[in-house]
């Protein structure tokens, strides 16, 4: 299972690259248990075209403060992973299974987000992927996502 380090290791890298970006294109893979509460489709739908503002965690999830909501938030659950493309995923102190940085989307993709610079051009792509779909994917529709109930009900402030 991700422990917080793993997750604030993912937060880290996810922000890194598309924090300041468009979110130019969602390929959102069809799962009605990974993807709670939104399907698949309308989550895509909800973020393209919105600018990251920043990434943040609380606890095991991330999520993506987005130019305006509804806001993305992720949790590994306990197989999830994510990876940036051309990059291999991190691997934990014993790893399960490596993972090919050469293959792209990755092995049990649930979701690919493509960023871009505000003239268009792509600057990478990140894939949230669980194996075991213990994961989830939510959109926050509070417009400060720390009031949301999932986030605000997750220990001290």
């Amino acid at each position: 299972m991700p422990e917080l380090p793993e997750v604030e290791a993912a937060r880290e890298r996810l922000e890194t690259l598309a924090k300041g970006k468009t979110i130019k294109h969602v390929a959102a893979h069809e799962d009605t248990i990974v993807f709670s509460g939104v399907t698949n489709a309308s989550f895509a739908t909800a973020i393209e075209g919105k600018v990251v503002k920043e990434v943040r965690r609380k606890g095991k999830q991330f999520y993506m403060v987005l130019e305006s909501g509804p806001h993305t938030l992720f949790h590994f659950g306990m197989s999830g992973y994510s990876q940036t493309k051309g990059k291999s995923a991190p691997t934990y102190k014993v790893p399960r299974a490596k993972t090919d940085a050469a293959q792209w989307p990755p092995k049990y993709v649930k979701t690919v987000i493509t960023f871009a610079d505000s003239d268009g051009t792509v600057v990478g792509e990140w894939a949230f992927c669980d194996a075991r779909r213990l994961g989830r994917i939510k959109l926050i529709e509070s417009e400060i996502p720390e009031e949301a109930d999932v986030l605000k009900s997750l220990g001290v402030a």
